[in-house]
């Protein structure tokens, strides 16, 4: 996943992708594993580390994007692991002039976390309160750990869906544990928003058909009504069913997290 998720969140890689990887997952897994949860225990999965030579909080990246990859990171099946600095807005070291030496060697991004100042470790920095708020969510939200893994099919008119494909495109999965459905879904466009319809579990939905935004990293918030008709899904094959949707909208680079109200 490291190969895939970092580029499509900064839209330089083809969203479908992401799909792709657990899709390829599952079936390398079928004779190994009983269970989604189960995979969910081995897998540790990261944005970057200190054996690369830039950061994903790449200097030239919007905070945006980056918290639209880690919050998609620490909601999808497997361990998230946060690479030490990324708390602390850290995105590279700087030569004594200043400038920061962005992919000039793998030193670039092992700069010091401590001696700063005014202080060492800022509890009230944007990125430290962002990734608290995603701990505290898994914590409080056991599909996001423990739930199975499903990729949603998204629709510009309520109507016609099927998975997001393209650079630029939306990243749209479920977890869900028992009777709980945690709905992810993220913009990766730079510059166009995105409104329209995402697939929900038919069956989880006609007893609980309200859902509310608990995470946007531009603050978004509100709440809506998941809507029961009859729609058209594109896949390998076409179907059409009675189907549980619900009303999206989302800026450029947004992510927003929605569980049951």
């Amino acid at each position: 996943m490291f190969y895939k998720l970092p580029g499509i969140a900064k839209s330089n890689i083809d969203v479908d992708e992401l799909r792709k990887v657990f899709k390829n997952r599952k079936e390398t897994e079928k004779n190994l594993l009983s269970s989604h949860g189960e995979a969910g225990k081995y897998f540790v999965s990261f944005l970057d580390n200190h054996d690369q030579k830039q950061r994903f909080n790449h200097p030239l990246t919007p905070n945006e994007q980056v918290l639209l990859g880690l919050a998609v990171l620490f909601c999808l099946q497997g361990i998230p692991a946060l690479y030490y600095g990324t708390e602390q807005g850290l995105n590279g070291t700087k030569d004594q002039a200043g400038n920061i030496r962005v992919g000039d060697n793998l030193e670039a991004v092992r700069e010091a976390l401590w001696g700063k100042t005014p202080v060492a470790f800022d509890k009230q920095n944007s990125f430290y309160q962002n990734i608290q708020q995603f701990g505290i969510l898994r914590s409080n939200e056991p599909a996001l750990k423990y739930g199975r893994l499903y990729f949603r099919e998204v629709s510009g008119n309520g109507k016609d869906f099927g998975f997001s494909t393209g650079l630029g495109g939306v990243v749209a999965f479920s977890r869900i544990l028992f009777d709980r459905e945690i709905v992810v879904i993220a913009n990766t466009n730079n510059s166009n928003s995105f409104e329209g319809f995402v697939i929900l579990d038919l069956d989880i939905n006609r007893a609980k058909p309200a859902v509310k935004v608990v995470y946007s990293n531009i603050g978004t918030v509100g709440e809506a009504t998941v809507q029961i008709t009859d729609v058209t899904i594109y896949g390998d094959t076409i179907t059409s069913a009675e189907s549980a949707i619900l009303s999206v909208k989302l800026a450029p680079m947004e992510v927003q997290i929605l569980t049951p109200k």
